[in-house]
């Protein structure tokens, strides 16, 4: 809960035109993080699973008010928006 993390596409990918959208992950959540990529590249760019895609630069967060309690905590998969 005293953690938050930024995520960064790697610059494997970003070289050849791959962006991430987004990428903040709140203090406290638990489960398996959504990634929006976009590739605004000219080539066809293929992920295999398991591939590393992006990195996380985790921060100290001093203070907090309150850890993430929202829908998305424990998610498995790709949980949809309302």
């Amino acid at each position: 809960e005293d953690l938050a993390g930024t995520l960064r596409c790697r610059s494997s990918f970003a070289r050849r035109g791959v962006l991430l959208g987004g990428g903040f992950v709140d203090p406290g959540f638990r489960g398996h993080l959504t990634l929006c990529l976009t590739n605004a590249g000219r080539e066809e760019i293929r992920i295999q699973e398991g591939e590393r895609v992006v990195q996380i630069v985790l921060h100290e967060v001093l203070n907090a008010d309150r850890a993430y309690a929202g829908r998305y905590q424990d998610s498995v998969g790709v949980v949809h928006t309302r």
